[in-house]
């Protein structure tokens, strides 16, 4: 009852706050202050389940004040809730050129590229590190960046080494295709980890 009794609360509150969005938009709709006026209209009608609307919103936003790093950002949040992540990696992309330090950002293109693009992730992902290493987001970051590192190389036996390349390139013919680059990284893995063996099997041969 208490529950049902918050969320009525919550829901009321949050239509207030988009008819007190739309009357500061109709009574100035010049003010240089709707930049954030549209990023908090346009999270409420998210967070009612309106995505549609929540995204024409933005759109709205972002036409009169297309330099404010906020709007790209969180139209971009939107965009992923509609699981539409090529254009959310647009607005990404305009968001990090418009505020480079904005952590978040990063965070986000590297999660959303993390499966098809490993290179573009692993940029991301070293950013956030770079921006703030101490920080819970650098810190799980870290387990993404190893796992590029690895560069889909295993050990599948005593003196074997798999590398798994997919034959299937999704990028390819695209301006970011780093499908060599991330070849390249496989082979120098492998040729760590050969030389790796050898230091151990040296080692103990010189133990004994």
């Amino acid at each position: 009852m208490v529950k049902k009794l918050f969320q009525q609360k919550v829901l009321k509150n949050i239509k207030k706050a988009i008819e007190i969005c739309k009357n500061a938009i109709s009574i100035d709709p010049n003010s240089s202050h709707l930049k954030f006026i549209y990023v908090i209209y346009a999270n409420a009608e998210d967070k009612l389940g309106n995505g549609s609307r929540s995204l024409q919103i933005y759109e709205e936003g972002i036409d009169k004040f297309p330099n404010f790093q906020q709007l790209h950002f969180n139209k971009a949040i939107a965009l992923i809730g509609l699981k539409d992540y090529d254009e959310a990696f647009v607005s990404l992309h305009q968001s990090a050129i418009l505020k480079p330090s904005h952590i978040t950002t990063h965070n986000a293109i590297g999660r959303i590229v993390y499966y098809d693009n490993k290179i573009p992730a692993l940029f991301a992902f070293c950013q956030v590190m770079i921006i703030d290493p101490t920080s819970s987001l650098a810190k799980e970051n870290f387990t993404f960046v190893q796992e590029i590192m690895k560069a889909n190389v295993e050990k599948t036996g005593k003196n074997a080494i798999t590398i798994n390349i997919n034959p299937i390139d999704t990028t390819a013919g695209k301006e970011n295709n780093f499908s060599a680059v991330e070849t390249m990284l496989s082979f120098s893995a492998a040729t760590y980890a050969m030389a790796s063996d050898d230091k151990k099997k040296k080692k103990k041969k010189e133990e004994y």
